[in-house]
């Protein structure tokens, strides 16, 4: 935000995003509709964001970092961590999928900011 602050809970948003996606599919025409997987696209869209709450997105916020007492840990958590939540969107999604290859689904999930994940 604007303000430095953080926005909503990560959790929030995702449930608003996947509110919604079911208003919008509920509206697509039956062709559209046929090109989408039979049921759980609502919950993908929902899941775009989970990599938000990961040490290395959460760093980003340092007003959050200190809301919630972790302000010496910015400097820890950002070793190693990786900071795109798009992409550890993707690669939860996979893991949880336990699927050994890329998956398209989880690939859009990665997408969501216009841009594939390796």
């Amino acid at each position: 935000m604007e303000t430095g602050q953080p926005g909503i809970s990560v959790r929030d948003h995702c449930l608003n995003v996947g509110c919604v996606a079911e208003v919008l599919l509920s509206q697509v025409l039956p062709a559209v509709r046929a090109l989408l997987p039979a049921s759980g696209i609502a919950t993908l869209a929902a899941l775009h964001d989970v990599g938000k709450v990961s040490p290395g997105f959460q760093c980003k916020c340092p007003a959050w970092m200190k809301q919630h007492g972790f302000g010496d840990k910015t400097q820890a958590w950002t070793v190693g961590s990786v900071s795109d939540h798009a992409r550890v969107s993707q690669y939860a999604l996979q893991q949880h999928l336990s699927l050994e290859s890329p998956n398209l689904w989880a690939a859009v999930v990665g997408a969501h900011h216009g841009r594939l994940k390796g």
